[in-house]
């Protein structure tokens, strides 16, 4: 399967890992992980950070916020 055109940039290389930042514009099933598959490579953590123009910073792994009514609109019309 083909995916769309992507970002990647590497941050940092450590004890044989790489973390890599990627941008996407599709967002299809598993995309990152299957892309590194097809290149032999495995995917150990990935963090969402953002969704179109919605950051997701402040929380930590498990916290939740409500959205604010601006962020429900934008997101419904995506």
């Amino acid at each position: 399967e083909r995916y769309g055109k992507c970002k990647a940039k590497l941050v940092n290389f450590e004890h044989g890992m790489s973390k890599i930042e990627m941008t996407i514009y599709e967002g299809k099933n598993r995309e990152i992980r299957k892309m590194f598959e097809s290149v032999g490579k495995n995917v150990c953590f990935l963090k969402r950070i953002k969704i179109g123009d919605l950051r997701l910073s402040g929380l930590n792994r498990g916290e939740v916020r409500k959205l604010t009514k601006e962020e429900v609109y934008y997101l419904q019309n995506v």
